[in-house]
C-alpha cells in the first residue's frame, strides 16, 4: 500500500464546521446522520394476543403455549462502518515519522432537540400471551413458558465503526496525540483512527404499557374451573423486557493478527457521547 504524507487529522460535530466529518487521511470513510426536530419514529404492536384456547374441560392432552415472540422496536440512526486495509509493507512518504493519517472511520449522530423515538408493545387488554381453559383440566400437561414479549427505543446506534488492517508489516510513524473533546465536538490525530461523536436530545420511550397508562402487560394461563389430579400446569422462563437507550456506540481499531510482523504505529479510539436536557430517555414496564 503506497500513500503520500498528510496533514492527518480528523474532526466530528462542531470541529469539522461542515455536515460530515473533515477527515484527512490517506483512505477515509466518514458518515453523517441527522434527525430533526419535527423527525418522529415509531414502531407498536398493539393489541395481538398469542392464544391457545380449549372452551371446555381438557382431558389426557397437551397444550403448550411456548416459545413464541412479540417484539416492537424503533431506531432513529443506525450505522456500520468499517475500513479494511490487506497489504504487506507501508511505502510512499507516509511510511515515516509523523507523517499523517493511514486511515480512518468518522461517525457523526445526532437527533435533535424534541424529536422523539416511541416503541410500543401492549397485547389484546394486556395480555399478549394467554393461554386459556373454559373449565376443568383432567390428566393434562399445560405450558405457558420460554416466551418473550419485548419493546426497544434507541436513539443513535453504532454496531460497528471500525478500523482493520491486516498487514506484515504496519510501519506508519505517526504518534498520537490526546483526543480534544468539547460540546459536541471531537478532535484526533494518529496513524489509525476510529472517531464517533453521537448526540441526542430527543424523547426516547420503550414502553409495555397503553398510552392511557390503564393496561400493562401480563402472561396468563387461566382455567375456568378445576386443575383436576394428574394434571401439571407450567408457567416458567417467560421474559417482559423494556430497553431505552439514547446513545450505543461500537469503535474499534485493529493493527494486524498473528501473521503480522512489526507493528510500529498508532491506533486512536476515540468516543464522544451527550445528551440534552431537552431529551429524555425513558422505558416502562408495569
Amino acid at each position: 500500500l503506497s500513500l503520500v504524507l498528510n496533514a492527518g487529522s480528523v474532526q466530528n460535530g462542531a470541529a469539522a464546521t461542515e455536515d460530515q466529518p473533515a477527515v484527512i487521511a490517506g483512505q477515509a470513510l466518514t458518515n453523517d446522520q441527522a434527525m430533526a426536530d419535527t423527525g418522529v419514529v415509531s414502531s407498536e404492536t398493539l393489541d395481538n394476543q398469542i392464544l391457545s384456547s380449549i372452551g371446555s374441560d381438557s382431558t389426557s392432552a397437551t397444550v403448550a403455549t411456548d416459545n413464541n415472540v412479540m417484539s416492537a422496536s424503533a431506531t432513529a440512526n443506525e450505522a456500520d462502518n468499517t475500513v479494511s486495509l490487506a497489504f504487506n509493507d507501508l511505502q510512499g512518504t507516509i511510511s515515516g515519522t509523523g507523517t499523517g493519517v493511514v486511515a480512518a472511520t468518522a461517525n457523526e449522530q445526532t437527533l435533535a432537540d424534541d424529536s422523539t423515538i416511541t416503541a410500543r408493545n401492549v397485547g389484546l387488554n394486556g395480555e399478549p400471551i394467554r393461554t386459556e381453559f373454559g373449565s376443568d383440566t383432567f390428566d393434562s400437561s399445560v405450558s405457558t413458558s420460554g416466551n418473550t414479549v419485548s419493546v426497544s427505543a434507541n436513539g443513535n446506534v453504532t454496531t460497528g465503526n471500525d478500523v482493520v488492517v491486516d498487514a506484515t508489516n504496519i510501519t506508519s510513524g505517526s504518534e498520537a496525540a490526546p483526543v480534544t473533546t468539547t460540546a459536541g465536538s471531537l478532535s484526533a490525530t494518529g496513524s489509525f483512527i476510529s472517531a464517533s461523536t453521537q448526540t441526542s436530545g430527543a424523547d426516547i420511550l420503550a414502553s409495555q404499557n397503553n398510552v392511557a397508562g390503564t393496561a400493562s402487560n401480563t402472561i396468563i394461563t387461566e382455567f375456568g374451573n378445576d386443575i383436576e389430579p394428574n394434571s401439571t400446569v407450567v408457567s416458567d422462563d417467560n421474559v417482559l423486557s423494556a430497553v431505552s437507550t439514547a446513545n450505543t456506540a461500537n469503535n474499534a481499531v485493529q493493527l494486524g493478527d498473528a501473521q503480522t510482523a512489526i507493528v510500529s504505529a498508532s491506533g486512536v479510539t476515540a468516543n464522544y457521547q451527550s445528551t440534552s436536557a431537552a431529551g429524555s430517555v425513558s422505558a416502562l414496564l408495569g
